[in-house]
């Protein structure tokens, strides 16, 4: 579905005439609905960790403390997976994200043989100490917060600019977004499509990424090199 569609979605539920503009619409009520989408868009982006936002992000490092501006690094950043910082070069994790205090207290004391770097962000910037050497590979995973594609360019951004735009999220939940917040501004009732949107977004939540098996008996060998048939 495009912004166009999502909007011919949204109205035709709504029983108000299908437009065949969205972006480029002068009339209010089209207007409002497309404002409406790239409200529900930013919304619904941050109510999850959606496998579809997720981005990957490499860097060269420098042998500085800050290795750049994070919005550089790593387009679009809403926050940086935890855990999933690591040098590539040195096959090592870099730790953190460090408290204030403890920044400080390596710098303070001059910590700079560390066998590995930690890190923290700051001002914007991802900082890395003991500073790495230069010309390393390192990488980590984000959450995007651009969960709008451009219809020419194919290139995330915040959001719907075009009538051709897709989107990283369930365009079915975008729409009914649309519905119950455009029934909101005009003070009818919104229980019973808050409550079917509701329930579409838990159910996105749960089945977004597959989760491993929960045993609760012991621990079962793996068998992954053994061959099938009798043995």
């Amino acid at each position: 579905m495009t912004t166009l569609t999502i909007i011919q979605t949204a109205a035709t539920t709504l029983g108000l005439p299908r437009p065949s503009a969205a972006v480029s619409a002068s009339d209010s009520t089209t207007v409002q609905m497309v404002a409406l989408l790239n409200e529900e868009a930013n919304i619904l982006s941050r109510r999850h960790d959606w496998q579809s936002l997720v981005r990957e992000a490499t860097f060269t490092t420098v042998a500085t403390e800050s290795q750049g501006a994070i919005s550089t690094l790593a387009p679009g950043l809403r926050h940086i997976i935890g855990d999933t910082i690591w040098n590539r070069t040195t096959d090592q994790d870099v730790a953190g994200p460090v408290t204030p205090k403890r920044w400080q207290a390596d710098l303070t004391l001059g910590v700079t043989s560390a066998p590995w770097s930690s890190f923290r962000i700051r001002g914007g910037s991802l900082l890395m100490y003991p500073a790495p050497t230069a010309g390393q590979t390192a990488a980590f995973e984000y959450v995007s917060g651009l969960p709008v594609i451009d219809q020419d360019a194919g290139t995330d951004k915040a959001t719907y600019t075009k009538d051709g735009d897709t989107s990283s999220l369930d365009e079915m939940a975008l729409a009914l977004g649309v519905v119950w917040r455009w029934k909101q501004q005009k003070g009818f009732d919104i229980s019973a499509d808050y409550q079917q949107y509701e329930a579409l977004v838990r159910d996105l939540k749960a089945k977004d990424s597959p989760a491993g098996l929960l045993s609760f008996g012991a621990p079962v060998a793996r068998r992954d090199n053994i061959p099938l048939g009798n043995w």
